[in-house]
């Protein structure tokens, strides 16, 4: 949709000072975009609102909602220094 688009366009910026919510309306710019328009915020913040998806979990230790993968697989290189900043 239109709404999303500009949203994602402008949570893209290249220069992070310019990015939505970064500007001078702080986290309400973000929230005031056309794609939250009928969202609940203060339902949000209350920790009212119903999850769409509740997985089941039977203990701590249980992984049974992740994907499996090969313990043989290596692990990440090393970073490639895009952002050393960060």
């Amino acid at each position: 949709s239109r709404g999303l688009g500009d949203l994602v366009k402008k949570l893209l910026k290249t220069f992070q000072s310019k990015r939505l919510g970064r500007t001078k309306g702080g986290a309400g710019s973000v929230m005031k975009q056309k794609w939250f328009s009928g969202f609940d915020w203060n339902s949000l913040l209350a920790r009212e609102l119903e999850v769409p998806i509740k997985p089941t979990v039977r203990s701590a230790d249980d992984i049974s909602n992740f994907d499996p993968y090969d313990e043989e697989d290596e692990a990440p290189g090393k970073p490639t220094g895009w952002f050393p900043e960060l």
